[in-house]
């Protein structure tokens, strides 16, 4: 018994461990053919990292940044790309460090990101189709945790939307240990520390920070790793203007494919108020 669960600890660990160099996932420009107009997008962050994605252009003079989850790609929210480019809004779609094809080769689960997120902001600073007071963010998972941290602190970000995003990154680790949690969590949670700041990545500390601009959470029932007490927990410490949007039969990044509708006419309304669009 205790040789098994030795063997189960030092498994999760070094799973753990692995994610800090996460597999490189591939981009294909032909999966986002049905967005029309796309240009290459690169942009350097203040460490000189060299990040890469796509941007299709707005009509509406608004424009949304879309920030992807942990050894996905800009593809990972392509659905949500194109629910906003029906409505007239910009979309930028980037690679994180050490994802994609961003340089890079350390993942700090949201820590150097901050760094990444704000370069793309940046960059939308240089788009003419753009009002800069009026950027908006979408965070997916570990990138919802970014999108609050850089909205805490920048106001160039005038509303916020995260799905399926975490308190904190301790909690993340606690749960990605698996079935030996209460031994491998500790375990895991002491050897991620020699790799990356722990207690820098803490959303849940910074989200009323976003107020007065608002925020959008969105998180379904069926995360296993992600359970719902999380996203109330960050619910909760957020500020008003705030939403919550428990999607039921919903998995981790499955939000389109259980409620497209639904999806598209929250993201619609939300950004739309957030941003000015206008009435529709």
């Amino acid at each position: 018994m205790l040789a098994a669960l030795s063997v189960m600890v030092v498994r999760s660990v070094r799973w753990q461990l692995g994610t800090v160099r996460p597999p490189r996932g591939l981009v294909t420009r032909a999966h986002a053919a049905d967005l029309g107009e796309l240009t290459d997008a690169a942009f350097v962050t203040s460490d000189g990292i060299t990040l890469r994605g796509w941007y299709h252009p707005s009509t509406n003079r608004a424009a949304v940044v879309l920030a992807h989850g942990w050894a996905g790609t800009r593809e990972q929210l392509l659905p949500e790309a194109r629910i906003l480019a029906r409505h007239g809004y910009g979309v930028l779609l980037f690679d994180w460090r050490a994802h994609g094809e961003s340089g890079g080769d350390k993942c700090t689960w949201g820590d150097a990101e901050k760094r990444d997120l704000v370069a793309a902001l940046d960059y939308m600073r240089t788009r003419v189709d753009v009002d800069p007071e009026r950027v908006g963010a979408i965070g997916f998972s570990f990138g919802g945790g970014v999108v609050i941290d850089v909205a805490a602190v920048d106001r160039r970000l005038k509303g916020i939307v995260t799905e399926g995003t975490t308190p904190t990154l301790a909690q993340i680790i606690h749960e990605n240990a698996g079935r030996s949690k209460l031994i491998a969590g500790p375990a895991a949670r002491w050897a991620m520390g020699r790799e990356l700041d722990i207690d820098a990545v803490r959303p849940v500390d910074h989200v009323c920070a976003v107020h007065p601009r608002p925020i959008l959470i969105i998180n379904g029932d069926d995360q296993k790793d992600q359970p719902e007490r999380m996203a109330k927990e960050l619910f909760d410490a957020a500020c008003e203007p705030k939403e919550y949007w428990h999607l039921a039969g919903a998995g981790h990044g499955d939000y389109a494919v259980v409620a497209p509708e639904e999806l598209e006419r929250r993201l619609v309304a939300f950004f739309d108020a957030a941003l000015s669009v206008g009435a529709r």
